[in-house]
């Protein structure tokens, strides 16, 4: 049963490899009122005075009051407040805060094993590792759809130790999402592994998933249901509640929970902590229990990293 639930777990985390960072926007383009003059500052010290009509791909669209359309890049954005007329350059007390992430490694598609609905953006590439043992490198195909392929080393070692044969462990997950409103998304995703040198012998894995996440980038909810199919074990489903909620502009507390229902019980994971976001690449720090570890340690440590390209 161990044995099973070990495969299980690994398959869990490497259908989520998929699931990594996505240019979305970095604000709701619902934050501006376009009837509201606003007064936007870059980080030059620029200052234009006018309409935000658009906010969308890290870009405002900005008319003046002189009916002149400008674009700007999020990222050249220093802040932004409501337009004061009796004092036109001087930021007030309602000032909107501008998170600039597009330069940064936040995450909005995964937590620290499963991963959100959201998607990967066409073109964009993700490295992560996991422990130091497992390697994955994903990639955007388009705006919904993505590909992941990676292995991991820690089975070499523990076949070594144990006298027998297996390891490497490779893997691949496809991956198609996308968002059926501006706070509901949803995201399907398929997966594969192979323990080499233990393929005739039961080291051939799958798995068949969905997520439902609610929020936004920021500050979210997810749903997850997956389906492990091991051979020649009976399938086992699998099914995730997880979140990220943002603390600062570099910190998001994590938390992840699995139930993952075999043949005669089930194995309950809790998981909580923090990911630190740096300037392209973040580090996941946190405690996960379950019902065999608390019998000899209260909670182990999960260690990740990722890298954006």
């Amino acid at each position: 049963m161990l044995k099973k639930y070990f495969l299980v777990l690994l398959l869990t985390l490497i259908s989520s490899l998929a699931i990594d960072i996505q240019a979305q926007d970095n604000s709701s383009s619902s934050l501006f009122d376009p009837d509201i003059i606003y007064q936007i500052e870059l980080i030059d010290g620029s200052i234009f005075v006018g309409n935000i009509i658009k906010n969308e791909n890290h870009l405002l669209t900005f008319v003046t009051l002189s009916d002149i359309e400008m674009k700007v890049p999020m990222k050249k954005v220093h802040g932004i407040v409501k337009y004061n007329p009796g004092n036109p350059i001087q930021y007030q007390s309602n000032e909107i805060s501008i998170d600039n992430t597009s330069d940064r490694a936040y995450d909005p598609t995964s937590y620290l094993v499963s991963g959100s609905a959201f998607t990967l953006k066409e073109g964009e590439s993700y490295y992560k590792n996991h422990y130091l043992f497992i390697n994955s490198f994903t990639h955007g195909i388009t705006d919904y759809f993505q590909i992941t392929g990676g292995f991991e080393v820690l089975s070499i070692f523990t076949s070594i130790a144990g006298g027998y044969e297996g390891g490497p462990v490779t893997f691949g997950t496809a991956k198609i999402g996308t968002s059926v409103t501006e706070k509901i998304h949803i995201s399907g995703n398929a997966s594969f592994l192979a323990i080499l040198g233990e393929i005739d012998s039961g080291g051939l894995g799958a798995t068949i998933g969905t997520t439902a996440t609610f929020g936004d980038i920021y500050n979210q909810f997810s749903l997850g249901m997956n389906m492990a199919i091991i051979e020649d074990t009976e399938p086992s489903p699998m099914f995730t509640i997880a979140g990220m909620f943002k603390i600062s502009d570099n910190v998001a507390f994590i938390t992840e929970n699995w139930i993952i229902v075999g043949d005669d019980d089930s194995l309950v994971n809790l998981s909580g902590g923090f990911r630190f976001h740096g300037s392209k690449t973040y580090f996941d720090l946190a405690l996960v229990s379950n019902q065999y570890i608390v019998q000899t340690f209260f909670a182990i440590p999960v260690l990740s990293a990722g890298v954006k390209f």
